[in-house]
């Protein structure tokens, strides 16, 4: 019986130390979201910053600017 208890006690203890962790991580993950600009205190975050933090949008512009680049530079050759 006593054994079983301390069996529990451990479990208990292991998953608040677990959710304590993750409690951390999201928090250290959260802090690197926010946006500090390049001006520290002054303006504020730019009105990009919430596109910003939906990585597939970023995905999806830098493969337009890297096609709007090809296309760019295919114009220019000469055959």
């Amino acid at each position: 019986m006593q054994q079983r208890q301390d069996q529990q006690q451990q479990q208990m203890q292991m998953q608040q130390q677990q959710s304590q962790q993750e409690e951390a991580y999201m928090r250290q993950r959260q802090q690197s979201f926010d946006f500090q600009g390049q001006r520290a205190m002054q303006g504020g975050a730019p009105a990009t910053a919430p596109f910003l933090q939906d990585f597939s949008l970023l995905a999806e512009a830098a493969k337009r600017a890297q096609m709007a680049c090809l296309m760019r530079d295919i114009d220019d050759m000469e055959l």
